[in-house]
């Protein structure tokens, strides 16, 4: 149950991108940001009435924590695929938010079978092979390392995607250790805080806090999809942290198809292989 709820996390938080990622083309991120916390917020609360949750203090306070790694990461995620593309920044994103959680899950003392760390690896190598650029699998054109027309401020991507990949892999880190008791309170704390940065954030920059006409609902599905995503990580981390993890870490795969299919972004045959790295891992993770 832990790979399934965690893979439905990861789908949800890679489709996500497909609606966020329009808005942000049109409007400033600190408005995506605020839009996609608000909406996430309501996906929050609304799972209040679904899943058991014993409200406490503490775990309020541990979410509303990972809710300041969570919108420095978003705010720095959103600035990295608007000077690069989201093939650099995404996969970067991916390996750093999966391989801190799942060392710190093991460094404190979750136990995951041979078969099940053996994909974790797998899933991981395929994360770090979707970050890398090779020969381009789109149309049919090949385009060596030496030729990436499409590929733009690499720089800016891998920077960018660092920062928030240790943003995200902090926010999951601080939401294990929220008690299972608590259901998804922690996910309440943290939108409401990250909202609230964002926020500030917003009227700072003097952006807009409404995205523009014609886009707001793609901005409210996106939401809705991102806080989605939290409420089934933390449901798959009751059941198995570690397999949890792995499962939801898996979402830049989806953002790299989803860039492919909807933006024109470059994929290589390199990174289809780490798709299928990605799949293959999961896999064993789920019968070990």
């Amino acid at each position: 149950m832990g790979v399934l709820f965690g893979a439905i996390a990861s789908v949800a938080i890679g489709m996500s991108d497909l609606f966020n990622r329009r808005v942000a083309i049109q409007a400033s991120v600190p408005t995506v940001a605020l839009s996609l916390q608000i909406f996430a917020l309501v996906t929050a609360l609304t799972s209040l009435l679904m899943v058991d949750s014993v409200f406490s203090w503490r775990d309020v306070a541990v979410g509303g924590a990972s809710g300041v790694a969570m919108a420095s990461a978003l705010g720095a995620y959103y600035v990295g695929v608007t000077r690069s593309t989201a093939t650099v920044v995404a996969p970067i994103v991916g390996v750093l938010s999966s391989v801190l959680p799942f060392t710190y899950t093991l460094a404190t003392g979750a136990t995951a079978g041979p078969l099940a760390v053996a994909g974790a690896l797998i899933a991981l190598v395929g994360l770090a092979l979707i970050s890398l650029r090779g020969v381009s699998a789109r149309g049919g054109a090949v385009q060596t390392d030496r030729e990436e027309p499409r590929v733009e401020n690499v720089g800016a991507g891998v920077l960018f995607g660092s920062l928030s990949g240790t943003g995200f892999g902090l926010a999951l880190i601080l939401v294990l250790n929220a008690a299972d008791a608590a259901g998804t309170w922690p996910a309440v704390g943290e939108r409401v805080v990250a909202a609230s940065l964002t926020f500030v954030a917003a009227k700072v920059r003097g952006a807009a806090i409404v995205p523009p006409k014609g886009l707001r609902l793609t901005a409210m599905v996106g939401g809705l999809l991102a806080g989605c995503g939290t409420v089934f990580f933390i449901v798959a981390k009751s059941f198995d942290p570690v397999k949890a993890v792995i499962a939801t870490s898996t979402y830049p795969a989806i953002i790299v198809l989803v860039g492919y299919l909807s933006f024109g972004d470059q994929v290589t045959r390199r990174q289809l292989f780490g798709l299928a790295c990605v799949l293959l891992g999961v896999a064993a993770v789920a019968g070990g």
